[in-house]
């Protein structure tokens, strides 16, 4: 039941095609105008695009090593997918000083995240004194650059917006039903355990496990997508060469 599926040619061929992506877009970034990591939103928008690629090297060499190992695959390219559409996000508008803007609420969810974690550990302890150190010292950044952004006339969004409205402002608010199927994989919900279940309920079950290459070709179309429409958008925003990237990704 539970053997190794060595995965097609086809599906070999479609990971070795997102591998030559990642490496495109890396390639791409060693190339900008002067000035380009100046700002913060570029520089954060660059680690968010290597974040999705180690995401997407995973997933390709998952698919690579046995086709059974979908749902891990799936955690990997969902993350990937909301990195590479949160860093399109953060450079997209055209004025920069917007973009550190939007990159102050960005920061900001960590001083959140922070507060969080220290709030359920005991006061006293290390890990809380440290926690909340850091949060001073980051929300004190944030709060420096929103003071420079306010004086020159830069109003301030309170926090990035759900991954529905990021998908919407580059114009792919349809790829959300993708991240919907991965999310169920990442949400262990019944929706992602039907890879076991074949036949039914109830006494129509067959215990048996089955990804099939539709899963797979689902899979390897949003990778695609991750390293064609954010991708391009963030190098050209940048200044950088996106040729060989959407040739590789078309």
């Amino acid at each position: 039941m539970f053997v190794n599926d060595l995965p097609t040619a086809e599906i070999a061929t479609k990971c070795d095609v997102i591998d030559r992506a990642v490496s495109a877009l890396l390639t791409a970034c060693k190339d900008v105008p002067e000035g380009t990591w100046r700002y913060e939103a570029h520089v954060e928008a660059y680690s968010l695009f290597v974040l999705a690629t180690r995401h997407l090297e995973g997933a390709t060499q998952l698919a690579r090593t046995d086709l059974n190992l979908l749902p891990p695959a799936a955690t990997a390219v969902r993350a990937a997918f909301e990195a590479s559409v949160r860093a399109a996000w953060l450079v997209s508008p055209a004025d920069l000083l917007d973009r550190e803007g939007r990159f102050v609420a960005h920061l900001k969810g960590e001083v959140e995240y922070l507060e969080k974690q220290g709030r359920m550990l005991p006061n006293s302890s290390p890990e809380a004194k440290s926690m909340e150190s850091r949060a001073v010292q980051i929300s004190s950044f944030a709060d420096s650059l929103s003071a420079l952004l306010a004086e020159r006339g830069r109003l301030q969004i309170a926090k990035p917006p759900n991954f529905r409205v990021c998908l919407a402002s580059i114009g792919e608010e349809r790829a959300y039903l993708m991240y919907n199927w991965l999310s169920q994989y990442m949400h262990s919900t019944h929706a992602s355990t039907w890879l076991y279940r074949t036949g039914g309920l109830g006494t129509e079950r067959r215990f048996e496990e089955a990804p099939t290459s539709e899963h797979w070709n689902g899979l390897l179309a949003v990778c695609r997508f991750a390293m064609s429409k954010p991708a391009t958008l963030f190098l050209k925003a940048i200044g950088a060469d996106s040729a060989e990237l959407a040739a590789t990704v078309k």
